[in-house]
């Protein structure tokens, strides 16, 4: 892909500008936890979006179960990162090779995610996935800081200049899902829903209604998580 053809040789050519110090004895299980939480990552980001192309509108169990997993694989990998030491340069790079299965998949998940629109609008999440994916940016900068700080310092500017084009994305997704774009159906399983501090309550008068509506905001979760993890970990 061009992304990450475009962020290897920039990776390449900030480690040729100027002299290294290399570690002569890496810790390469810091870099193997990195490389591991990608490949989890990625494995849980394919099976969310295998359920996102048969999501019909109605059925959320499957999509629950998925967001779920998407988010304890995000949320173990930000602590694992967040425990290792800093790697060098060469890994940096050699790392990239990695990165294509997530960023292919978090490519399609969007794409999928948007062509999901009238179904999202039949199960009236229209303001579920915009709130979601508004408060993205706050995740994403933390789990994008947390594994930038890993790579050099030097390394680190350039990954910088790139986070613009990703939130960039996330806020398309967002207009995207934004009242006037977005027309819930009357009576659809989000119905009921309201915002209060970034968090979500259902006010659902049956127990069928309440039960759709937690799901409904599981699977709203999880579609904030498909950016969460695409622009973290193009970002290395």
């Amino acid at each position: 892909m061009k992304t990450t053809a475009s962020i290897t040789l920039a990776l390449a050519a900030s480690v040729l500008a100027a002299p290294q110090q290399w570690d002569p004895l890496p810790n390469k299980r810091d870099v193997q936890t990195i490389s591991t939480v990608i490949t989890q990552v990625s494995a849980a980001l394919s099976q969310l979006d295998t359920s996102v192309k048969a999501f019909n509108g109605q059925d959320f169990t499957q999509l629950a179960s998925d967001a779920a997993n998407v988010k304890s694989a995000l949320d173990s990998g930000t602590q694992q990162i967040t425990a290792t030491t800093p790697i060098t340069a060469q890994d940096a790079i050699t790392l990239q090779s990695s990165l294509s299965p997530v960023q292919s998949t978090a490519a399609s998940l969007v794409t999928d995610l948007n062509a999901k629109k009238p179904q999202i609008q039949q199960a009236s999440l229209c303001q579920i996935v915009q709130q979601q994916t508004q408060g993205i940016s706050t995740s994403a900068n933390a789990l994008i800081n947390a594994t930038v700080s890993k790579i050099p310092a030097n390394l680190q500017a350039v990954a910088g200049q790139l986070t613009g084009q990703f939130t960039s994305q996330l806020s398309d997704t967002s207009l995207n899902f934004a009242t006037g774009n977005c027309t819930n159906a009357a009576g659809g399983a989000g119905a009921g829903l309201a915002f209060s501090n970034s968090s979500t309550t259902a006010s659902s008068t049956t127990a069928g209604t309440a039960a759709k509506s937690a799901a409904s905001t599981q699977v709203a979760s999880a579609f904030g998580l498909i950016l969460v993890g695409a622009a973290s970990f193009l970002m290395l």
